[in-house]
């Protein structure tokens, strides 16, 4: 219970009870006890019908809004029991039954818009959940690969010495995740919402979420340094090294993996306009309504790091000459990437709108 509903039920007062009325602190204990107990039992419906905008009939489209209040021509029921599939754009019946634990879905993704346009919506079992929701999307793609950094050139020698290898290049970023979707419009569109027992409200859930961008593609991978030059053997006299040999060349360094794509953006979550009389509104105002927006995709994992070139190869030697040391390896960079992707951001929560007409059939 909220603190206003605490607050609501302290500031109650009970008239003193008449004196020898039989148990009259315990009626007075009963009765605050059970008020505190329903109003906080009305918080979730409550809360519901407030999260419901207000719309007019300039928000329905054109073609949908010329059927509003026009003759019926269908007499047709149409039965959802278990998990029923619907692919096209306009559901129009006298009569929508949805059994117990059903699950209507909603296969046309691509549609600008759906309508489920019928007289009556019958709840069979209010104490169980019935469903309306959209058709799994495809899952979002996730980013392309980075393409791999390039190699550095192999050092060759210039005079006695070698030179050294040239530095590979970093990998090149991966790419972005694709974005997720955006369900269409779904209206909603009844005279009466019909149920049995007492229930103040059936229990009606409809699923109108964006689905979760793609992950970003893996960084490239690092570049490899080029190996480096030999240097030039000694020269050697009849009795003596005329000339030393020269020195071998390092490796280049490795280049660093790309950094990971950018995450896929989450699709926004699906507009959901409810249209009818004012009792139908009144019932379907308390209807769970779930429209938020997908998920942005993760960022792309790093690519790995190339690898540094080899050294310049050991130089031998030859007569009075000594040889020279082979050249050192090319470094690994460190650190051994440019990071991961960042995130995809999540997409925004879709409308739910209210609009009440005198009917939505003659």
């Amino acid at each position: 219970m909220t603190s206003h509903q605490r607050e609501f039920v302290s500031r109650m007062r009970f008239d003193p009870a008449p004196a020898g009325f039989p148990g009259s602190t315990q009626f007075v204990s009963w009765c605050s006890r059970f008020l505190t107990l329903a109003i906080a039992s009305l918080a979730p419906v409550l809360a519901l019908a407030q999260a419901v905008g207000t719309g007019t009939l300039q928000d329905i489209p054109e073609e949908l809004r010329s059927r509003i209040g026009r003759q019926s021509s269908t007499t047709l029921l149409y039965n959802v029991t278990g998990t029923e599939r619907f692919g096209g754009q306009i559901l129009e019946a006298d009569e929508l039954v949805l059994a117990a634990g059903s699950t209507l879905e909603l296969a046309g993704r691509t549609l600008p818009w759906v309508a489920i346009h019928v007289r009556r919506i019958r709840i069979v079992d209010p104490t169980s959940i019935a469903t309306i929701r959209w058709a799994r999307a495809q899952p979002a793609s996730a980013g392309s690969a980075g393409a791999a950094g390039a190699q550095g050139a192999a050092g060759e020698r210039r005079g006695r010495h070698g030179v050294r290898g040239q530095h590979g290049l970093d990998g090149q970023t991966g790419g972005s995740g694709q974005p997720g979707q955006q369900p269409p419009p779904l209206y909603l569109i009844a005279d009466e919402v019909i149920f049995p027992g007492p229930t103040a409200a059936p229990r009606l859930s409809i699923d109108a979420s964006g689905s979760a961008g793609g992950q970003g593609g893996v960084g490239g991978r690092g570049g490899d340094g080029g190996s480096g030059g030999q240097g030039l053997r000694g020269a050697s006299g009849p009795v003596d090294c005329r000339r030393g040999p020269g020195r071998s060349a390092a490796g280049g360094n490795a280049g660093k993996g790309g950094r990971g794509g950018t995450g896929g953006s989450g699709g926004d979550g699906g507009d959901v306009i409810f249209v009818g009389t004012a009792p139908a509104i009144s019932t379907l105002s308390y209807s769970s309504v779930s429209n938020n927006g997908g998920a942005g995709g993760l960022g792309g994992a790093p690519g790995a790091a190339g690898r540094g070139g080899r050294g310049g190869s050991q130089v031998p030697g030859t007569g009075h000459c000594g040889g020279s040391r082979s050249g050192s390896a090319g470094r690994e960079p460190n650190p051994p990437s440019l990071g991961e992707g960042n995130p995809g951001g999540n997409g925004a929560q879709g409308r739910t709108l209210a609009i009440t007409v005198t009917r939505t059939y003659q």
